[in-house]
């Protein structure tokens, strides 16, 4: 398993020169497939993005005319408080760094308008290459501070707990060790990154076993 060792070690060494060279080349893709809730919302959506990050999608969602605003947890000093409904929440990337999870859920579920949809991101726990990580001791986890990774079964259940309908689910993009190095060349080349990332997208669409994870919308079920 030295193998699987070397290749992890190298993934982090290239994501992490990825940041520190500026933001990350994904928020560059224009064709849609980064921000992939554009084709699903409506005209008039107020959206609520919670764990906004640097901004990107947000940003992106004003540039297409929408009314956003962002909530970063680890940026403010107190608990979010609507003071409205939301026909739209993002929440992308997040679920998986918190301890409570459903208790965020209900939260979100509370937020929402009575015909609003939740716009979620969740790892994928069972590519191949996170079952090899695992199988040599090391973190499966996508990003430093995750404390969950998802079967696709789970991340139903966990939704349905908390009061969701699933109502569309695809996949995001396949799960390769050279991730890292696939960033750190959108830092440098943009056209070979985009056609990586192309080739990322379909055999993630091939397979969906092998997916990083999955985008799902969901309603309320009550």
């Amino acid at each position: 398993m030295i193998w699987v060792r070397i290749l992890d070690w190298f993934n982090r060494k290239c994501k992490g020169l990825c940041v520190r060279l500026g933001p990350h080349p994904k928020h560059r893709l224009t064709d849609g497939w980064h921000c992939w809730y554009l084709k699903h919302l409506r005209p008039g959506d107020s959206v609520l993005d919670y764990g906004s990050g640097t901004g990107a999608h947000a940003n992106r969602l004003r540039d297409a005319g929408y009314f956003v605003v962002e909530y970063e947890p680890t940026r403010s000093p107190t608990p979010f408080a609507p003071s409205w409904a939301y026909s739209a929440i993002l929440l992308l990337d997040v679920l998986q760094l918190v301890e409570d999870r459903q208790a965020l859920l209900k939260l979100i579920q509370g937020w929402l308008a009575l015909n609003g949809r939740l716009f979620i991101s969740l790892p994928h726990a069972h590519t191949s290459w996170r079952v090899r990580l695992r199988a040599a001791g090391l973190d499966g986890h996508y990003e430093e501070g995750a404390i969950k990774n998802y079967t696709r079964r789970e991340m139903y259940k966990e939704l349905e707990q908390a009061g969701f309908l699933v109502t569309h689910i695809e996949p995001t993009v396949y799960d390769t060790p050279l991730a890292g190095l696939i960033d750190l060349i959108g830092q440098v080349s943009w056209p070979l990154y985009h056609r990586l990332m192309l080739w990322k997208r379909r055999k993630a669409m091939e397979d969906w076993d092998q997916s990083t994870g999955f985008r799902l919308v969901c309603v309320k079920s009550s």
